[in-house]
């Protein structure tokens, strides 16, 4: 859960709803393995101030002195006001960002905002990921089960030729590996109407799909 309202399970006495232009620092890498080699992760905007927590993983460092240029952070101030709670929630794991780290992200595709998403999931999954793949970010992937058909559906949109308002034809995409976690028996790809080879790899079972034009189907048996 992100944002600036109160969640609804426990993450430690809340202080109140301030205003920044700060950022986050990084202390613990284990848990968020795509900042490996970032320092600061930027806020703009509203958070919610949680009392400091005895191990944080995100800090805050709030609004800093930007000019005149000889003094640019010169007062900067480190807090203990975390930026990120894991907690126990019932038989699992919870987590909450008392920022709106989505709506930044949404206005400035930030790659240490999506990363740091990205790791929350991965740790708040059991089993970790059902799908692993190799596709390039533009290319959307969703898997639906149909249990009453005993198939899988993967759709695989291509979207190089998306541009703002405007739509081209899509570039051609190849080799797009697939790892599923689940037993697979048949794979077909609807739209180049081929049958595709499957291996395994561990808990995985994996193929690949060799091009993608504007749109794929994967039935998945």
């Amino acid at each position: 859960m992100a944002g600036t309202a109160p969640p609804p399970f426990p993450v430690g006495r809340i202080v109140g709803r301030r205003s920044t232009q700060g950022y986050w620092r990084v202390h613990d890498r284990t848990e968020l393995p795509s900042l490996k080699n970032t320092e600061l992760v930027f806020v703009d905007g509203e958070y919610l101030e949680i009392a400091p927590l005895q191990r944080p993983i995100l800090t805050l460092i709030p609004t800093a002195m930007f000019g005149p240029p000889e003094k640019v952070w010169s007062d900067k101030i480190e807090t203990a006001v975390p930026g990120l709670v894991f907690t126990d929630y019932g038989k699992g794991q919870a987590a909450y960002i008392p920022w709106d780290v989505g709506g930044l992200y949404y206005r400035h595709s930030s790659e240490a905002h999506r990363g740091l998403l990205a790791d929350v999931i991965d740790r708040l999954l059991p089993d970790g990921r059902q799908l692993r793949t190799n596709a390039h970010p533009l290319v959307e992937i969703t898997l639906m089960d149909q249990p009453a058909r005993g198939r899988t559906v993967i759709h695989l949109v291509n979207g190089t030729g998306h541009h703002d308002t405007a739509y081209f034809p899509p570039l051609e995409i190849r080799d797009i590996r697939i790892d599923l976690a689940r037993d697979v028996h048949r794979v077909h790809a609807v739209a180049l109407n081929q049958t595709l080879p499957i291996t395994t790899n561990g808990r995985f079972r994996s193929f690949t799909l060799p091009r993608l034009q504007a749109y794929e189907v994967i039935l998945v048996e």
